[in-house]
């Protein structure tokens, strides 16, 4: 959908009744409500009382974004995106948890609790680690 074919759909809104079938089932504006509105926005994702000790964690999902959030043991609270920063695959695949290291299975790239990669399996001796941590939300 383009954003004419969108403002056209906009205009012909009348007040007072609900929205054309569009605004519910058109993937276009579903991406770009996304983009523009939720993904640009805080969010409530859990209590704290959830991670109440060093390595526990839950996974937090909105659309196709995961974000592990996880008791650092160092007094924080964190929330790292699920992906792994060598192939892209979700390191922590149970809803809930307590791990001491978390561990991509993938090739067993391995992060501490802050998101900082620890180990990075073949990687050559000049590879920088602090370039590739987890992302932080």
């Amino acid at each position: 959908m383009t954003q004419t074919a969108l403002a056209s759909l906009m205009l012909a809104h009348n007040a007072g009744q609900t929205l054309q079938q569009e605004f519910y089932t058109d993937p276009e504006i579903y991406r770009l409500e996304m983009e523009k509105i939720f993904l640009r926005s805080w969010h409530y994702v859990g209590h704290i009382s959830q991670v109440p000790q060093r390595g526990e964690y839950f996974l937090f999902r909105m659309d196709s974004e995961s974000v592990i959030i996880v008791n650092d043991g160092d007094g924080r609270i964190r929330g790292l995106i699920n992906v792994c920063r060598h192939r892209g695959s979700r390191i922590c695949t149970e809803a809930h948890g307590n791990e001491k290291l978390l561990v991509c299975r993938y090739h067993g790239w391995s992060y501490q609790l802050d998101g900082a990669l620890r180990g990075a399996g073949q990687a050559a001796a000049d590879f920088d680690k602090k370039a590739f941590g987890l992302k932080q939300v």
